[in-house]
């Protein structure tokens, strides 16, 4: 285990010929499971992909220590995974470990990946961390994830969901966080656009609220008795809601802390 800044520790798998070397290494971070075979060994001539392993000892085979390790909050780590947002520091981390902490590496450290495990060595890089001699960025690694990666120009990226309801099925922990996920069909949710913070595919493995309460960012009050008022959230979401009459004055609407719950979206 590599042990953050923060004393999170990162599970980490060495390979390496026996003795004292030194080595130079060739890094992997992944959030796909260190352990599992990558796509990236996948090839026209050969649809299995090669193990971990089998990649790890042709390196061995050639005179270099190899590290695969889980990213933060990803199966073995510990730690919670917020996707993009931890991989420069923990990056640079594991690298000053290596560096200083391992007499088995010579100083001089490559990092390889495909496409997340690409953007985690972007990541890294930018902190300048000791010991980077190379890095082999295959298909990922964006500069600015605004104008094309996450978003393109702005307009959010529906992969990037996609990718993080399968993700969360795919290391889920909680037994009961996997069951609700797994009753989920991601294909229908893309049927029900707009999404809404708090209802989207993924929303089924965070805890539940007992309510729910949207915060008012214009309204209107249609005096009737009980009142009807209408307006948006400060999402933009257009609503229309029932209150009691002794929450209005007037063309005035006071609900708590400027709140309404149970109203209709429109």
């Amino acid at each position: 285990m590599v042990e953050a800044r923060d004393g999170v520790r990162l599970a980490t798998d060495i390979y390496r010929q026996e003795g004292s070397g030194p080595f130079p290494v060739i890094l992997e971070r992944t959030p796909y499971d260190k352990s599992a075979p990558s796509r990236s060994e996948i090839t026209a001539a050969n649809p299995k992909p090669r193990s971990r392993e089998a990649v790890a000892g042709y390196f061995v085979d050639a005179g270099y220590a190899v590290a695969y390790q889980d990213c933060r909050g990803r199966y073995r780590s510990e730690g919670s995974f917020t996707k993009y947002l931890s991989e420069a520091a923990d990056g640079y981390d594991t690298l000053a470990w290596l560096v200083a902490q391992q007499q088995w590496c010579n100083g001089r450290i490559a990092t390889m990946g495909l496409s997340y495990a690409a953007h985690a060595q972007m990541a890294l890089g930018c902190l300048d961390p000791p010991g980077l001699a190379a890095q082999y960025l295959d298909c990922g690694g964006f500069s600015n994830a605004y104008r094309s990666g996450i978003r393109h120009g702005g307009a959010f990226d529906l992969k990037q969901a996609t990718w993080a309801y399968r993700n969360a099925l795919a290391d889920a922990r909680d037994p009961a966080v996997k069951t609700a996920l797994e009753a989920e069909d991601i294909e229908k949710w893309m049927a029900r656009m707009p999404w809404r913070r708090g209802d989207s595919p993924l929303t089924a493995g965070l805890p539940q609220p007992s309510t729910a309460f949207y915060h008012v960012h214009s309204f209107a009050v249609r005096p009737r008795d009980p009142a009807e008022v209408v307006g948006t959230t400060e999402y933009g979401e257009r609503f229309a809601t029932i209150v009691s009459s002794q929450n209005v004055h007037g063309t005035q609407f006071h609900p708590e802390k400027s709140s309404i719950h149970g109203l209709a979206l429109l």
